[in-house]
């Protein structure tokens, strides 16, 4: 009888933790899909910062920095290159974690997303719901990988709250 009741409690609390990555998945995607703030500014300066990767072969890269009026937020490379000091931006920024979700020239059609803002925001909160949906039907007994999606996850989270 406790052995039946082990088992039962470790289900329960398998599937306690599932909904809680679903809860933290959801409200991440959430967020990013929301209709957001858009916010009109004007830059003030590109901060171009090189980043070494501290391993044998020495490379490194450049990370692009938007100072604006208002907000401060990273850019890719090409937009930095296609923006001058004092150009007028308009940018969104998510309703939860205030984070800036696209940015564009406000004479420009073509909006820009930051690739880490797609992955934090949706591809790593999409890979984790696929992956419990199909670990709840086909029962694939994953779980180190879900250990490591959850870890994954509560960085996200971590993240987007500090960032």
């Amino acid at each position: 009888f406790s052995c039946a009741l082990k088992v039962m409690w470790k289900l329960k609390r398998n599937s306690l933790f599932q909904w809680f990555m679903i809860l933290i998945s959801g409200v991440i995607m959430i967020d990013f899909v929301l209709p957001s703030e858009m916010v009109n500014d004007r830059v003030l300066r590109v901060d171009r910062i090189r980043q070494s990767h501290h391993n044998a072969s020495g490379n490194s890269h450049f990370s692009f920095t938007l100072v604006g009026e208002h907000h401060k937020f990273n850019i890719t490379e090409d937009f930095a290159n296609a923006i001058d000091e004092n150009d007028e931006i308009r940018y969104s920024i998510s309703p939860l974690f205030k984070e800036v979700n696209r940015f564009k020239k406000v004479k420009s059609d073509r909006a820009t997303y930051f690739p880490l803002r797609v992955i934090s925001g949706s591809l790593l909160p999409l890979l984790i719901l696929l992956f419990l949906t199909a670990e709840r039907i086909l029962k694939w007994g994953l779980k180190n990988l879900q250990m490591v999606l959850a870890i994954l996850l509560v960085v996200d989270l971590v993240y987007l709250i500090l960032h």
